[in-house]
């Protein structure tokens, strides 16, 4: 829930700078949210929510079009994926590793990381 609200207060700013955004602010999401229906509301809340199954091809199609991608750990976010990505602002993982995102190439790209990586507090509730 810390990512979401994270991810809640950085659309909230986004969407007041001029150009941000392309009409409505449009989220892929690759995660199973099914069980997660306070996770879901918030964010419909935040904009589009496009859920796709967290396959590559999937993924891929549907970034294109995304200003907001909530990633899969199955998922690569690399060269590839980032060339597709034309609309992308902000990537958003909830999960404790990183090797799937190229965290370099997506800086380079002036797209915002936010993960629980850093998430001291939280992380080690879970222990």
């Amino acid at each position: 829930m810390l990512l979401l609200g994270s991810l809640h207060v950085w659309a909230r700013e986004m969407k007041s700078w001029p150009g941000a955004f392309h009409g409505s602010i449009r989220i892929l999401n690759a995660l199973d949210l099914d069980g997660v229906p306070e996770a879901v509301a918030e964010l419909r809340a935040i904009g589009e929510l496009m859920t796709v199954p967290p396959e590559r091809e999937a993924v891929l199609v549907g970034v294109s079009s995304a200003d907001i991608y909530m990633a899969t750990a199955a998922v690569r976010v690399d060269k590839e994926f980032l060339l597709k990505a034309k609309r992308l602002k902000l990537i958003g993982s909830p999960h404790t590793g990183t090797d799937h995102l190229d965290a370099k190439r997506i800086a380079d790209c002036g797209i915002e990381l936010i993960t629980i990586t850093q998430e001291y507090k939280l992380l080690s509730s879970f222990s």
